[in-house]
């Protein structure tokens, strides 16, 4: 089944009849503030979803070169990040770079799980890390 999203959030949260809005409804306005993010400054990169048959999936896949994505996983709460739909990603797709984008509003960071290194940052240092790169998975 294909992802939907809308461009205008309080239309998705009308839509969805998210009124008032309740905290766990924040992550599913956060990918598409990141979605939109990313078109307006990354215009040329192409956005892609990726899920398995299992409904594991991942959030936005980018291609970086013919043999490297970047994975981008959205949470409203970082600290609630699951790595086994990332693990299983990159069991396929080894090498690119991974992020948990969110809200914070500190400096990046790099954490390893799941014997991954994982970037957390908001939209700009995923802009900026992406740039400049980071650690490889290969």
């Amino acid at each position: 089944m294909p992802k939907v999203f809308g461009f205008d959030t309080g239309f998705v949260s009308y839509c969805r009849g998210w009124d008032p809005l309740r905290p766990e409804d924040y992550g599913a306005l956060w990918e598409h503030l990141v979605l939109e993010y990313i078109q307006a400054h990354a215009p040329g990169r192409r956005v892609q979803y990726w899920r398995d048959v299992s409904g594991r999936e991942i959030d936005f896949v980018i291609m970086r070169e013919r043999d490297s994505v970047d994975v981008l996983e959205c949470k409203w709460n970082h600290d609630h990040f699951d790595a086994g739909p990332m693990k299983m990603f990159r069991s396929y797709y080894p090498r690119g770079h991974n992020y948990i984008l969110s809200p914070i509003t500190g400096r990046p960071y790099m954490k390893k799980q799941a014997g991954m290194e994982i970037l957390v940052c908001n939209p700009d240092g995923w802009r900026t890390h992406g740039e400049k790169g980071h650690a490889d998975n290969s």
